[in-house]
């Protein structure tokens, strides 16, 4: 049997939902012919609408897709919003020690999102911690702490938050 780096690759193969696929299981030697609907059943894959039973995803093409459901399995919450932010923040210079706030308006943000702060460019050294909260409606809140036992420079800094909301 050839090896499958000696096997030719058909390019540009547009193979159909009903057509058959040739498979080789080879801890037992046998093979098997199944249709690609089927071995990729539960997978979802660009192009098409997927009910996993407990999510729903529809047009699931680059760059987006919409998912109607999405229930965890561990309990009953449900993925009800999420929101994209990005810019920038001038923190200017902070003394050793001292924690520093800036509030940032987020539309759609509520008490009780989560959030997950992204850093693009900027003046952030290991020193130098930060938080994102959301601390009121549509106001998202950065609290920056300077560790480093002198005055840090932080400047502008780029960032990109992702908040989601659960029910």
């Amino acid at each position: 049997m050839p090896e499958l780096d000696d096997l030719s690759t058909i390019p540009g193969a547009n193979i159909s939902d009903d057509d058959y696929l040739l498979i080789f299981d080879v801890a037992t030697g046998n093979s098997y012919k199944i249709t690609k609907s089927k071995l990729l059943e539960g997978i979802a894959y660009a192009g098409g609408d997927h009910n996993f039973g407990t999510s729903t995803i529809t047009n699931l093409t680059a760059p987006t897709a919409n998912i109607s459901t999405l229930n965890f399995v561990t309990g009953s919450a449900s993925l009800t919003a999420v929101i994209k932010w990005t810019g920038s923040i001038d923190f200017g210079s902070i003394a050793s020690g001292v924690d520093q706030s800036i509030t940032q308006s987020v539309t759609g943000a509520l008490v009780g999102d989560f959030v997950i702060i992204g850093f693009g460019t900027g003046g952030l050294n290991k020193e130098v911690s930060i938080r994102a909260y959301v601390a009121a409606a549509d106001t998202v809140k950065f609290d920056v702490v300077n560790s480093s036992g002198g005055a840090v420079s932080v400047g502008s800094v780029s960032f990109g938050l992702i908040l989601f909301r659960f029910t």
